[in-house]
């Protein structure tokens, strides 16, 4: 017979993480009421640590790639702009490492307001905005395994979109229409987040969890049909 289960700070850090993903309402209904700064800093913490191993490690394999394909692209610049184009280069090398935790924490303090918003305005449930950083924060945990996949993949060699993205194994001509585009703009990883956030949310603001995964699910598909229609259907780094 089993004991009483172990109280959630209680337990060691890889296991409250784990569970921060696995069972994302339970995580957040045991935290309810009582959620600290450090239920949010700590995942978006560990998911920025796990993305900048991964953005060293990928740049470190694609160097000579990348620098090869920049002085290519300079090259058909005119010669007015080709100075501020080597410019920018130099910058983002230098730089471009920052853009992981800006990316994650952009997305985080966003993707806050948006729900914070929905539970209060929609919804009429009783929420904070802490409560939805914890949320989304847990939810941006996912970028982990896709970091890992995606890094694991550019070792071996292959397209790291593929891990991620159905448009990746299509050919280029698929960014020429528009149903190409939205294969293009889904990332199974954000779906994959968008579950893991609807029952964080769900949890927090005490709302049944289709309301909010169906909420949720039309903001997703409003944002890749947008991305689509614009044309930015590129690849993106994990947690944009």
């Amino acid at each position: 017979m089993s004991g009483p289960a172990m109280p959630l700070e209680r337990r060691p850090l890889a296991r409250r993480l784990l569970a921060a993903v696995a069972t994302p309402q339970q995580t957040c209904a045991a935290l309810r009421g009582r959620e600290t700064a450090m239920d949010w800093l700590l995942p978006m913490v560990v998911a920025s640590v796990v993305g900048l191993a991964a953005y060293g490690l990928t740049a470190a394999l694609n160097a000579e790639q990348t620098a090869a394909a920049a002085r290519q692209a300079i090259e058909q610049l005119p010669a007015d702009k080709k100075a501020g184009a080597e410019q920018a280069y130099r910058m983002f090398t230098w730089f471009g490492w920052l853009m992981v935790p800006i990316g994650l924490f952009f997305s985080l303090v966003t993707v806050a307001w948006v729900c914070l918003l929905l539970g209060r305005l929609v919804f009429r449930a009783e929420v904070t905005y802490r409560q939805m950083l914890v949320a989304k924060a847990h939810a941006s945990l996912v970028v982990v395994p896709e970091w890992i996949a995606r890094a694991l993949l550019v070792m071996v060699g292959v397209n790291p979109d593929r891990c991620a993205s159905p448009g990746a194994w299509l050919t280029s001509e698929s960014l020429t229409h528009f149903p190409g585009r939205v294969l293009h703009a889904i990332n199974v990883f954000d779906l994959w987040q968008v579950g893991v956030l609807t029952l964080g949310v769900a949890a927090m603001a005490r709302l049944p969890v289709r309301r909010v995964a169906i909420a949720l699910t039309l903001l997703w598909a409003a944002w890749v049909l947008y991305a689509a229609a614009a044309g930015s259907a590129a690849p993106q780094a994990p947690g944009s």
